[in-house]
């Protein structure tokens, strides 16, 4: 029985792995768009100063103002800058993170409610994490996967 439970922790590593061996070079190589310059420079003015300001250039000026949109994603990415520094990957780790929770509480619920098979889990791990609109909201520093996080949780506690 524990040569099967290895094998089985075995298989599941190795999807994380591969999902993860294509997801890191794309956080690295690929440049943030313009929500995701956004929500950084907002995180590295949170950082910098506390407030939620960003300038652009407005009628051939640089104009300051304040910064409303999704705040809550622009809070996360200051936090991640505050654990392991400002740069794209690790503002990237926070979509990442929201991805790899909404499967674990999918798991978890399904185990606990349902007491589906390991095969069940695997099938479905394949099938979520080798999804190219699952690896591509789990780079955008944007509330996509926060979302679909939060519309999880929904979903299996109330």
């Amino acid at each position: 029985m524990q040569v099967r439970t290895c094998s089985r922790a075995l298989l599941f590593t190795f999807l994380l792995i591969v999902f993860l061996g294509v997801w890191t070079p794309l956080a690295i190589h690929i440049p943030a768009w313009s929500d995701e310059s956004s929500h950084m420079s907002v995180g590295k003015g949170l950082l910098m100063t506390g407030e939620p300001r960003v300038f652009d250039f407005d009628q051939g000026k640089l104009t300051e103002y304040r910064y409303t949109r999704a705040l809550a994603i622009s809070y996360l990415t200051k936090w991640f800058y505050q654990i392991g520094g400002e740069s794209i990957l690790i503002a990237r780790l926070m979509p990442l993170l929201f991805t790899l929770l909404t499967f674990a509480i999918y798991v978890w619920y399904r185990r606990a409610r349902h007491k589906i098979s390991f095969e069940h889990i695997f099938i479905a791990g394949i099938l979520f994490f080798l999804q190219s609109m699952v690896l591509e909201k789990s780079l955008y520093v944007r509330y996509y996967a926060p979302l679909a996080f939060l519309f999880m949780i929904r979903v299996v506690f109330f």
